[in-house]
């Protein structure tokens, strides 16, 4: 929505204006549209405004020039916004008619209606209005609320990188800004948006930019920040952000690389296999250039109160899991240490002090619904029926699924058919695909014309709902093949084969691949595991010391390599959110405390995979 100049204003006396503003607008309540807060307000000094929208309206209503009328009017819906008199400001600005106003008027109506828009959330409609605004005006105030709504704007629609550079020009004006709000936004830049940046090149935003880029390069090659820090000392002595590099450098953390590292893992018991796949993992990864001691504990076997007061005793630095809940649950009633940890799996209960040094990796549900969320959409799709057993892993998938995308594409765009057995899997999904009611209609049509037609044959064919356009299933390989058929015999012979996507469930061992009831079903699943050549020495080494050498052991084996390349990193990690890793289970960035995986996708092809979608593709050295 925008706001049109109603062109002709200048023929309605404006004492109708005023009485429709006065008594009309102040009778009713005020109802903007809430919009979402972007995640830091800075607020910049302006120009309070002496007089009340009131006060400008009646002014306008007794001018007698034109020009001035459109001009006070202007000056009302500044007030009323200085007010929050957001649909106020918004009356007033229908009756502005541009073509009556002065430049520097022209500007400031400009400005009042980015910051209707900006009230209402309406976040292009704000970069539209203010570019190159800033340069239209000379005093500071205005060009500083400009820069504001700018910054709101690119705040409101995830853009970080703008939203940081757009602050640096900010505190050009205001000098209560402080560094760590434009470092908020800066840390949450990738490192290919860096390098892509052809905006603003003074060098104070370079300063800024080139900061960010030697953590994300530091980061990359698993040396310690404070090389970098110094580095960007030298380039950049008396950078606005001097001082906060100078605190980066006093954490005791990014000095140097942790010297002793403890393991926590379930290497007898329930979950032994588990525990040594990921063991063999950690083992991969730190047979490379990584100098540092390394400790295992079994959670199965060795008290946990035995398990801390070693961490203490060793001086341990970075702790990887626990891995089994059990033992997590355990840990997490422990107070805080020293050290910096990777938990392996979802953890209740920790401590505040502790979330602050630490991340949450697993091999979750999470992954696969986001990953599913991103892929479908971007294939255009819209409408999703999901497939899937009546399970709690069913229903939980299910749920989040049809929350996110509910939300992105409105109601009724996701519904779920659930299956308690492969006995109704028929029934479920004629119900789904409507093919029941279909029956039914044919059915009464038939009756209806027996009469007439008792001597004629009726043919009919079951169409299935054409406003699905994807099937999402949620079970594992076997159930997907029990249902293909069905599903296939049920969709319409003349309509587009609805395509169906799966989650790495339906990923299983080599002899499944390729198998006919497959064909053609797109999955999701970690890059190790899809891409058959990636890291080919290294999985030739474990399947030589694994057996069996199965896709869950390798699903697990990779979380541990990924686990010890994150956990050496740790440090840097949580300090630049923006930093995406290429791991083995895919790629990897760090959001809220959880490492958040983008899957790859492939589809079953013959005997082998194809590769649909790589999240990542790694051009440089694996550490």
């Amino acid at each position: 929505m925008s706001i049109v100049p109603n062109k002709r204003s200048s023929c309605i006396p404006v004492f109708v204006l005023a009485a429709l503003v006065i008594s009309g607008c102040a009778s009713s309540p005020e109802s903007p549209t809430p919009r979402d807060e972007p995640s830091e307000q800075v607020e910049p000094t302006t120009a309070p405004s002496v007089r009340t929208g009131y006060d400008w309206v009646n002014q306008a209503a007794q001018s007698t020039r034109i020009h001035e009328t459109h001009e006070y009017l202007v000056n009302a819906a500044a007030a009323f916004l200085d007010a929050d008199q957001i649909s106020h400001a918004g009356a007033v600005l229908t009756q502005v008619d541009v073509r009556q106003l002065r430049p520097t008027h022209a500007a400031l109506y400009r400005l009042q209606q980015a910051r209707f828009h900006d009230a209402m959330g309406r976040w292009q409609q704000v970069l539209d209005l203010t570019t190159d605004l800033e340069r239209q005006f000379s005093q500071r105030h205005y060009r500083a609320q400009t820069l504001q709504l700018r910054y709101q704007a690119y705040s409101g629609l995830k853009d970080s990188l703008s939203a940081g550079v757009t602050l640096i020009q900010l505190q050009r004006y205001d000098t209560d800004l402080e560094d760590i709000h434009i470092w908020r936004y800066l840390s949450q830049v990738t490192l290919a948006e860096i390098e892509a940046y052809r905006g603003t090149s003074d060098e104070i935003t370079r300063g800024w930019l080139q900061l960010a880029l030697r953590l994300h390069q530091a980061a990359r090659q698993s040396s310690a920040p404070a090389q970098a820090l110094a580095s960007w000392q030298r380039s950049y002595p008396r950078h606005p952000a001097a001082d906060l590099v100078t605190a980066m450098q006093q954490r005791i953390e990014f000095a140097a690389a942790p010297q002793n590292i403890a393991v926590l893992l379930p290497l007898s018991g329930q979950f032994a296999a588990q525990g040594h796949a990921v063991r063999n993992g950690v083992l991969a990864a730190y047979g490379g250039e990584l100098r540092a001691n390394l400790h295992f504990f079994d959670t199965a076997t060795a008290s946990m109160d035995d398990i801390y007061a070693s961490l203490q005793e060793h001086n341990i630095e970075l702790v990887i899991g626990p891995l089994d809940r059990d033992a997590l649950e355990h840990f997490a009633n422990y107070p805080a240490g020293q050290w910096h940890q990777l938990w392996l799996n979802q953890a209740e209960n920790v401590s505040e002090e502790a979330q602050q040094r630490s991340a949450f990796f697993a091999l979750d549900l999470a992954s696969e619904v986001d990953a599913a969320l991103s892929f479908l959409a971007s294939k255009g799709h819209r409408n999703v029926l999901l497939l899937g057993p009546d399970t709690a892993r069913g229903r939980q998938m299910s749920q989040a699924f049809t929350q996110a995308w509910v939300q992105q594409f409105g109601p009724d765009s996701a519904r779920t058919g659930f299956y308690s057995s492969s006995s109704d899997m028929t029934d479920i999904i004629r119900d789904s695909l409507k093919v029941s009611t279909s029956q039914g209609r044919i059915d009464a049509l038939e009756r209806s014309l027996q009469q007439r037609l008792q001597n004629e044959e009726l043919h009919h064919e079951f169409r299935s709902r054409q406003d699905i356009d994807a099937i999402y299933l949620l079970g594992d390989a076997q159930q997907a093949r029990l249902l293909r058929p069905f599903i296939d015999v049920n969709l319409s012979a003349f309509g587009n084969r609805i395509p169906m996507y799966a989650n790495s469930a339906v990923h299983q061992e080599q002899t499944s691949r390729g198998e006919n009831d497959l064909e053609g079903i797109y999955f999701s699943d970690a890059p190790w595991v899809i891409h058959t050549q990636r890291d080919a020495d290294l999985k030739q080494t474990l399947a030589q010391a694994m057996t069996p050498w199965t896709l869950s052991q390798q699903r697990l084996v990779a979380m541990g390599y990924d686990a010890m390349q994150l956990a050496q990193r740790l440090p840097l990690l949580l300090e630049l959110p923006g930093y995406r890793h290429p791991g083995l289970t895919g790629q990897l960035r760090i959001s809220n405390g959880s490492v958040v995986r983008e899957l790859d996708w492939a589809t079953f092809e013959g005997h082998t995979l194809k590769v649909e979608h790589a999240a990542y593709v790694d051009t440089g050295r694996r550490d």
